[in-house]
């Protein structure tokens, strides 16, 4: 039997291996972004909830699936386009509500 011996790599510094990686992802083209996503929750009336499903059906008509989390993104963008006065005279037609979570019985 002709038995060989196989040569043995020197192992890599698990640091240099970490440098290594680091360095071929910012070698890499910029690629866009992924937004940071914040999940929350919020309270509002029954009646203000139905019309997000309104709306929805809404954009369904005219072929557009959109979640209720896009409704209200677009609803944002929307506001922001508000010059301030009529921002003001649309936040003060709000209904203010109390805020925290109702109590258990």
């Amino acid at each position: 039997m002709n038995a060989q011996k196989k040569k043995k790599r020197p192992k890599k510094d698990a640091k240099d291996s970490k440098k290594d990686r680091a360095k071929a992802a910012a070698d890499k083209p910029d690629k866009e972004q992924r937004p940071v996503l914040i999940r929350d929750s919020f309270t509002m009336p029954d009646y203000d909830y139905s019309r997000l499903d309104q709306l929805k059906e809404r954009c369904l008509l005219q072929g557009i699936s959109i979640k209720k989390s896009e409704l209200l993104r677009a609803g944002l963008k929307a506001l922001e386009l508000l010059d301030d006065e009529r921002l003001r005279a649309l936040l003060d037609s709000i209904e203010r509500l109390k805020t925290g979570r109702p109590r258990q019985r």
